[in-house]
């Protein structure tokens, strides 16, 4: 079955890539990123708590520093200052 990609450039939003809060106005502080997943700081201690327990600690590769907020750490540090985009992939007959 082909796939089928859709893109849509989100500019500076900033969305939890695990519950899809949209931090982008936010100060809150804090969140991890789970390999390329942006954790937000409600997310990030449940996510930490099983990557301990299924020993994935090596999953978590960086960590919002504490002067930054999330939206913050997550458009200049993870995006490198460039618009965000979301990638849906589908299966082309869905």
């Amino acid at each position: 079955m082909p796939f089928k990609s859709e893109t849509t450039i989100i500019g500076d939003m900033v969305i939890c890539d695990t519950c899809g809060a949209n931090y982008t106005n936010s100060d809150a502080k804090g969140g991890i990123q789970f390999l390329s997943k942006a954790v937000c700081p409600k997310c990030a201690p449940e996510m930490e708590k099983n990557a301990k327990k299924y020993d994935e600690m090596h999953c978590i590769k960086s960590r919002c520093p504490e002067e930054k907020s999330f939206a913050q750490w997550v458009r200049e540090d993870l995006r490198n200052g460039e618009p965000g985009y979301i990638t849906v992939t589908s299966l082309d007959d869905l």
